[in-house]
C-alpha cells in the first residue's frame, strides 16, 4: 500500500522512504501478535478474494467524512446527545492520512474477520492506535464500497452521549465509535478494506485506524471552548473550519493509496522481521484446570432491573502469561472451562469497537442482506487513575481487605501502568467489584478477560464472580498461580446473564505464607470468549 502525492518530485521521495520503515518497522517487538507482524496474506475466513485496497478517491471520501463531522462537533453545530447538545470544541485538530496506520488497517482487513485485534497488535512506534470496524454483506453481488455511510453509522452513536461526559470522559460500549472519531488530540488516520465471497455472502469489511489512540477513560476528549482558540503547534483549518491544522497537513497534497484491486491476484506490503520474533505466530496452548463451582453469597445491593430469572453460571476460563496484556471478553452463565496459556508481551486495553448497524439490500433484486455485530463491548477498566477525581477508577469498590492501587512509572516519571493488588493473610478476606451495574449481553452470553497474578498457597482460588439482579451468580474459582513477575490473562465465558449484573473478585486468606493478588485490563464483552 502506498501513497504518491501530486506535487513535485521532490516531495515524493520522503513519502517513499517513510512508507518503507513502515514496512519494514520490527511490529514483533510489540507483541508476536501485532497484525503486521503475524499476518501473511490473506486469512483463512476470507474464502474468495475479489478485492483489497483503497483507491485515491476512497482516501479523500474518508478524510472528508470525518473532518466533516469533527468540524460540527468542534461549532457547537451538533444538537444530538443524551442529552445534547455537545459543546464546541477549542483544540479539535483536523485528520490527516497516514500511510503506516493505512497499512497495518489494510493488514487487518485482509484477514476477513470482524473482530478487533489487540491494542498492541495495531500500535506503531510513534503511540497506539484506536480502531473502528465497519461490516456489510449481501447475497447476489458485492455491496457498494460506502465509507460515508459507515463513518457516519459511528458518528451517529452521538445520540447516546452525554455532554457532560467530554470532560472527564466517561467510557461506555454504546459510544466507542463516536468517541475515537472525535477525540481531539488524534490526528492521523489510516484505513483498509478487504472484499471476499464467504459462502454465499459477498462482504465487505471495513477498518480505520486513528492515532495518536483516544477514549482515555477520565481524561478529556477534547477541550470546551471557542472554535480554534487552543490549536496547538498548529493553525485553524481553511477547509474544515472550525478544525486546527497541522503544519503538515498544510504542506502535503494527498495521493493515491491503492493496493491492489484486481480480481485474481494480489500482493501485500511484506514485513521484514527478526527470525527470534516470528518464527512462531500462534500461541504455545497447555491445558490447565481450573474449579468451577456455583455458590451463592453477600452481593452489594443494587436496584436497576425488574426482572427476577434465575440462571446457572457457565464458565469457559482462559489464562495466558503475558508480560502486557490484551483481555478480550464475553461473561456468561453456565459452567464450562478451559484454559490456555502462552508466552507474549503485555498489551495495554484495546480500544476495541465494532459497527452494529443494518444495510438494506434492493428489494427489486430480492437481495438478502446483513451487517455482523461482534462482541459489543460491555464494560472495560484498566485502573487509569484521573487525579482531578476523587473516586477510584472505574468506580471500585472493595469488602474485606482494600486492595492497593498501584502505578508504575518509566524513568522519567510518566505513568505506564497501573494496576490493583492485595496481601492476604490467614484468615483475611476481600472483594473487589465494580459499583456499575452491566446491561445484560446478547443472548446471555458473556465473555471477561483480565490480567491477574496470583502468589502463595496454591490452593487458594481467586474466585470470579458474574452476579445477574436477583439471580444466583456464576461463579468460577481460579487456581493457577502465576510465576515471577509475570501476568496471566483469563478469559471465562458466562452463559444465561438474562438481567442487569455486576463483576466481582474475591480470595481468602490461607495458610502460613500470606497471598499476593493483582488484578489489570478488565474488559467485558457480548459473545463467548475466542
Amino acid at each position: 500500500m502506498m501513497m504518491v502525492t501530486k506535487q513535485m518530485l521532490l516531495l515524493l521521495v520522503p513519502l517513499l522512504i517513510d512508507l518503507v520503515s513502515a514496512e519494514n518497522s520490527d511490529y514483533c517487538s510489540f507483541t508476536r501478535r501485532h497484525t503486521a507482524c503475524r499476518a501473511k496474506g490473506f486469512g483463512k475466513k476470507c474464502g474468495k478474494v475479489i478485492n483489497s485496497g483503497l483507491d485515491e478517491n476512497e482516501i479523500r471520501e474518508i478524510l472528508h467524512a470525518h473532518n466533516k463531522l469533527r468540524a460540527l462537533v468542534a461549532n457547537g453545530q451538533e444538537k444530538r446527545g443524551n442529552p445534547g447538545p455537545q459543546p464546541s470544541s477549542s483544540d479539535m485538530m483536523e485528520l490527516e492520512w497516514d500511510e503506516e496506520l493505512a497499512f497495518v488497517a489494510q493488514k487487518h482487513a485482509d484477514q476477513c474477520t470482524f473482530a478487533h485485534d489487540c491494542n498492541n497488535c495495531r500500535k506503531v512506534e510513534r503511540f497506539g492506535v484506536g480502531q473502528n470496524l465497519y461490516i456489510s454483506r449481501q447475497t447476489l453481488r458485492s455491496p457498494k464500497t460506502d465509507w460515508s455511510l459507515g463513518i457516519q453509522k459511528w458518528f451517529d452513536e452521538v445520540t447516546l452521549f452525554s455532554r457532560n461526559d467530554v470532560k472527564p470522559f466517561r467510557f461506555s460500549a454504546e459510544i466507542g465509535h463516536y468517541s475515537a472519531m472525535i477525540w481531539s488530540s488524534t490526528n492521523k488516520i489510516g484505513c483498509g478494506k478487504s472484499e471476499y465471497l464467504s459462502g454465499k455472502w459477498y462482504t465487505k469489511l471495513y477498518t480505520c485506524n486513528y492515532g495518536p489512540s483516544g477514549n482515555l477513560i477520565g481524561g478529556s476528549a477534547y477541550t470546551i471552548g471557542s472554535p480554534c482558540s487552543e490549536c496547538k503547534d498548529s493553525v485553524c483549518s481553511t477547509k474544515y473550519p472550525g478544525l486546527c491544522q497541522s503544519n503538515s497537513a498544510r504542506n502535503s497534497t494527498l495521493l493515491t493509496n491503492s493496493i491492489d484491486t484486481t480480481t485474481k491476484k494480489f500482493k501485500l506490503p511484506t514485513t521484514t522481521t527478526t527470525t527470534t520474533t516470528t518464527t512462531t505466530t500462534t500461541s504455545t496452548t497447555t491445558t490447565t484446570t481450573t474449579i468451577t463451582t456455583t455458590t451463592t453469597t453477600r452481593r452489594p445491593t443494587t436496584t436497576t432491573s425488574k426482572a427476577t430469572t434465575r440462571s446457572t453460571t457457565t464458565t469457559t476460563t482462559t489464562t495466558s502469561t503475558t508480560k502486557r496484556r490484551r483481555p478480550s471478553t464475553t461473561p456468561s452463565t453456565t459452567t464450562t472451562k478451559k484454559a490456555e496459556s502462552s508466552t507474549v508481551k503485555r498489551e495495554t486495553t484495546p480500544q476495541q469497537f465494532l459497527s452494529n448497524n443494518q444495510l438494506s439490500g434492493s428489494e427489486e433484486e430480492k437481495e438478502s442482506c446483513e451487517t455482523e455485530a461482534h462482541a459489543r463491548e460491555l464494560f472495560s477498566c484498566n485502573f487509569v487513575r484521573n487525579v482531578s477525581l476523587e473516586s477510584t477508577p472505574c468506580d471500585t469498590k472493595f469488602s474485606g481487605k482494600e486492595w492497593l492501587l498501584t502505578t508504575l512509572a518509566n524513568a522519567q516519571g510518566e505513568p505506564t501502568d497501573s494496576f490493583y493488588e492485595v496481601k492476604l493473610s490467614e484468615g483475611e478476606k476481600t472483594e473487589l467489584y465494580f459499583d456499575r451495574i452491566i446491561q445484560p449481553p446478547r443472548g446471555g452470553v458473556a465473555c471477561l478477560s483480565f490480567r491477574y497474578k496470583k502468589k502463595g498457597a496454591n490452593s487458594l482460588p481467586l474466585k470470579v464472580l458474574a452476579w445477574p439482579y436477583k439471580s444466583r451468580p456464576g461463579v468460577v474459582s481460579i487456581v493457577r498461580n502465576s510465576t515471577s513477575s509475570r501476568w496471566i490473562r483469563a478469559q471465562i465465558t458466562f452463559r444465561k446473564i438474562l438481567n442487569f449484573f455486576i463483576i466481582t473478585f474475591k480470595a481468602n486468606g490461607f495458610g502460613l505464607t500470606s497471598t499476593y493478588l493483582a488484578i489489570d485490563d478488565v474488559i467485558l464483552r457480548d459473545g463467548e470468549c475466542a
